[in-house]
C-alpha cells in the first residue's frame, strides 16, 4: 500500500513539474524590450484630448483633459447614458398622442442642454440598449418588435450623429439567439457579436460570430467551427476585439492552471499565449497588430504582437483602468491609478516609440475611470482658457486656499506661499504636512462659487528647486505675482511680482 501511495506521489509530482513546464513556456514575459520602431531622435509628442467616463455610485459624469487642464461636465441624465462628448444619449419614458407612455431615444447637449429624439417608440417597434461606437461618431440600438412579441424578433439600427438620420444595418434578428453584447470594432466600422445559428437544439447549439458592416448593411457569418460556448462567461467581463476584414477574435481565456491566456482565435487556429497577471485591455490596430496590456502587482506592461512575434512597448507602475486609441493608432490614452487615495492619472503612449506622456491629473478619487475618446488637439498654440468659468482676481483666489486647501492637498497642511500665474485662475501652491513634508501643487479654480478645482502638476523639493513629478506635460505658466502667509497676521500677503 506504501508503495502504490509513494508511486501515485511520484506520478502526480512528475504531471505537476511537465504541467509547470509547459506553463512556464508560453508565458510572456518582461525580458525582450526590444521596441517594433526604432527612432533616431525620439519623437515629441503631441497634446491630446481625452474624454473620460467617471462611474460614480448613483451617476456618471464626464471629465474632458487637454494640455494638463479638465473640466467636468455635466453629469449623465440616466444611469444608463452614453455620451460622444458633446451629446448625452439616452432613454426616458415620454407622453405619446393617445395619453400613455412611450420609450424615447434622446439626445441631449452637455453644454446647452439642447434636446433632440432620435427614436420613438410606436404600437410595432420599440428601441432598447445603446452602443456607442469608439471614436463617437455612431450610435446602434436595437429596435424590437412589439407588435408580434412572441416572435422574439429585433432589429440594429444606427444613428450617425455626423450625417444624421438613423438606418436599419440588420433585420430579423432573433433575440434568444444572441449570446454576448454587441461590440463595435476597434475603428468603428463594424458590430460584431455571438449568436446561435438557431438550427439545433440548446444542447448542442452551434455558436458563430455575426458581423454586420453598418455601411453596407446585412449580417456576414463567420468562425461558426469554433467553440464559443465555453467562451461566452470571459467575454462578457474581459476585454475582445475582431480583426477585419481576415476575421480574428482576440480575446482572455483561462489555462488548466487557471492562468489568463490571451487567444487570437481565426478559421484556421488558435494561437494561445499564457501571461503572468491579467490581461485588462487588447485591441487590434489598423496594421494588424494587437496591442495589449498586462497587469502585475508593480505596475503594467504594453505589449504589442506582430506577425506572431510580441515585443514590449512600455512599462508604468500603477493599475491600468481603460485605455483608448487615437484616431489612425498613433497615441494611446489611458487611466492609471496608485495606490491608496493617490489622484488618478491620465497619460498618452506613443505606440510606435514607446514614450509616455502626461496629460493631466485628476482630483482623488475611488470612483472608476472609463477613457472614451482619444483625440489630436488641432489647436496646440497654448493653454485652453475653457476650464474656468469666471476669472477670479487674486483676494478670491486667496479666499478659496482659506477654506479649503487641506481638502485640496488630501490632508491637514499649514500654508507657506502661493504664486499667480499668467493662466487664468491657475497658481503654483506650496505648504507643509503634519509629518514637516515640503509641497508643491500646480492649482487650476475653475469655480469659486460651486468650488471646482483640478491639480494639474506636483512637485518634490530638490537643493533650493521644485521637481515636477506629476502632471502636465506642458511647459509650466509663467509666475506673476507672489504670496506669502503670515501667520502673525493670519492672511496672505502680497511680497513680490514677476518672481518665484
Amino acid at each position: 500500500m506504501r508503495s502504490l501511495t509513494f508511486a501515485l506521489t511520484i506520478i502526480i509530482a512528475l504531471i505537476a513539474a511537465v504541467g509547470w513546464w509547459v506553463y512556464q513556456q508560453g508565458i510572456v514575459v518582461h525580458e525582450d524590450e526590444t521596441p517594433i520602431v526604432q527612432f533616431a531622435q525620439e519623437p515629441e509628442l503631441e497634446p491630446l484630448e481625452v474624454l473620460v467616463i467617471e462611474q460614480l455610485a448613483a451617476t456618471v459624469r464626464v471629465i474632458s483633459c487637454a494640455r494638463g487642464v479638465c473640466q467636468t461636465e455635466a453629469p449623465a441624465p440616466a444611469a444608463a447614458a452614453v455620451t460622444d462628448g458633446s451629446w448625452w444619449y439616452f432613454y426616458e419614458q415620454r407622453q405619446n398622442e393617445r395619453g400613455g407612455s412611450a420609450t424615447v431615444l434622446i439626445r441631449r447637449h452637455t453644454e446647452t442642454g439642447e434636446e433632440e429624439e432620435v427614436m420613438r417608440e410606436t404600437p410595432l417597434t420599440s428601441p432598447r440598449e445603446l452602443f456607442m461606437s469608439p471614436h463617437g461618431d455612431r450610435l446602434a440600438f436595437f429596435l424590437d418588435n412589439i407588435d408580434e412579441p412572441g416572435k422574439q424578433l429585433t432589429e440594429l439600427w444606427v444613428f450617425d450623429a455626423r450625417q444624421g438620420g438613423v438606418r436599419l444595418v440588420a433585420e430579423k434578428l432573433f433575440v434568444p439567439d444572441i449570446r454576448t453584447r454587441v461590440r463595435w470594432n476597434a475603428v468603428g466600422s463594424h458590430l460584431w457579436f455571438i449568436a446561435d445559428n438557431g438550427e439545433q437544439k440548446e444542447a448542442t447549439d452551434q455558436l458563430e460570430v455575426v458581423i454586420v458592416d453598418v455601411d453596407s448593411p446585412g449580417a456576414v457569418v463567420t468562425l461558426a467551427g469554433v467553440d464559443w460556448r465555453e467562451r461566452l462567461e470571459k467575454m462578457t467581463s474581459a476585454p475582445s476585439d475582431i480583426r477585419l476584414p481576415d476575421p480574428a477574435v482576440a480575446l482572455i481565456s483561462s489555462s488548466l492552471l487557471r492562468q489568463p491566456v490571451l487567444e487570437i482565435v481565426s478559421d484556421d487556429k488558435i494561437d494561445r499565449t499564457t501571461v503572468r497577471g491579467t490581461i485588462p485591455y487588447l485591441q487590434w490596430l489598423q496594421d494588424d497588430s494587437l496591442l495589449y496590456a498586462v497587469q502585475d502587482r508593480a505596475g503594467f506592461t504594453f505589449w504589442r504582437r506582430a506577425n506572431d512575434t510580441h515585443r514590449f512597448v512600455a512599462r508604468r507602475p500603477g493599475f491600468l483602468q481603460s485605455a483608448h486609441t487615437t484616431a489612425g493608432d498613433e497615441y494611446v490614452s489611458f487611466a492609471v491609478r496608485g495606490e491608496g487615495n493617490v489622484a488618478p492619472r491620465i497619460l498618452s503612449l506613443h505606440i510606435a516609440s514607446g514614450r509616455v506622456g502626461e496629460e493631466a491629473l485628476l482630483n482623488p478619487s475611488q470612483a472608476p475611470l472609463h477613457v472614451v475618446q482619444s483625440t489630436l488637439l488641432v489647436d496646440t498654440n497654448g493653454a485652453s482658457d475653457t476650464a474656468v468659468t469666471t476669472t477670479l482676481d487674486d483676494a478670491e483666489l486667496a479666499a478659496v486656499l482659506d477654506e479649503h486647501l487641506d481638502t485640496i492637498a488630501g490632508e491637514p497642511v499649514s500654508p507657506q506661499r502661493f504664486t499667480t500665474t499668467d493662466s487664468p485662475n491657475t497658481v503654483f501652491v506650496e505648504f507643509e504636512t503634519e509629518s514637516g513634508v515640503r509641497r508643491r501643487i500646480l492649482l487650476t479654480v475653475r469655480d469659486a462659487i460651486f468650488v471646482e478645482w483640478i491639480i494639474r502638476a506636483r512637485y518634490e523639493p530638490v537643493n533650493t528647486t521644485w521637481r515636477k513629478v506629476e502632471g502636465g506635460g506642458l511647459a509650466d505658466p509663467t509666475p506673476v505675482r507672489r504670496y506669502e502667509w503670515e501667520q502673525e497676521l493670519n492672511q496672505w500677503v502680497l511680497k513680490d511680482t514677476l518672481a518665484i
